[in-house]
């Protein structure tokens, strides 16, 4: 059994449910979509917070395949709220040096979107800070499912070493903390193979109410903590 301070383990990739963009917006008596439009501009502050922590990977859930069953209109409004970082933040991610990966089934998305993601990785490809996997039309389960169909169609057996070699990002470093925003204390189908030894945060917090502090905050907690590898 290993047994590991915090104090000298540094975090090398953090995954956020960005949980609360509606209620935040209902609890203002505005539309959902002005909830999801402040959402995206706390990933500026929690990138400017993870390239300050040396943070290597970042990843977003940002559309899960369960998004789907919501209203067409609101879906619509996140692909175009997708849309606007091809548009309006690459100047950002340029700025700080953001790779970005977009990581998820992108036969499910609309055509135009398939070509924004690929725009997008193809814009960034090159920068060499921080790598952001946007998890677009993601899903845990399916995303294991897949893996364990590539296997069986390369005819080679599946262990934990193969099977992660075929995950989605199975060539970073699983995540050494979740955080959830939004006051729900549930993955939802979340990165589910690689969680098996990441602190989880649940905060009291809607995602457009995240600040550095909090994000200070939970940082220090991790470090505190003590990780045991077992039982």
């Amino acid at each position: 059994m290993e047994f590991v301070c915090r104090s000298l383990y540094l975090m090398q990739h953090l995954a956020v449910i960005m949980d609360g963009n509606r209620r935040w917006a209902q609890a203002r008596g505005l539309l959902p979509w002005q909830g999801h439009q402040e959402g995206l501009q706390k990933v500026e502050t929690l990138l400017e917070f993870c390239i300050e922590k040396k943070i290597a990977y970042v990843s977003l859930y940002a559309f899960s395949i369960e998004n789907f069953k919501r209203t067409s209109q609101e879906v619509s409004f996140l692909f175009d709220l997708f849309g606007q970082i091809v548009t309006d933040k690459l100047q950002m991610l340029h700025k700080y040096k953001v790779q970005v990966r977009i990581v998820g089934d992108r036969l499910l998305l609309p055509e135009k979107v398939q070509k924004q993601c690929i725009q997008l990785e193809q814009e960034t490809v090159n920068n060499t800070g921080i790598v952001c996997n946007i998890m677009l039309g993601y899903g845990g389960q399916q995303e294991i499912i897949a893996a364990c169909q590539a296997l069986q169609k390369l005819h080679i057996p599946v262990t934990v070493e193969s099977l992660k070699k075929h995950l989605w990002t199975g060539d970073i470093p699983d995540p050494d903390l979740i955080i959830r925003t939004g006051n729900v204390q549930r993955l939802s189908n979340f990165m589910l193979f690689y969680a098996g030894y990441s602190e989880i945060r649940f905060l009291p917090f809607f995602w457009p109410d995240i600040t550095r502090d909090v994000l200070e905050s939970v940082f220090i907690d991790f470090q505190k903590a003590k990780k045991n590898f077992g039982v």
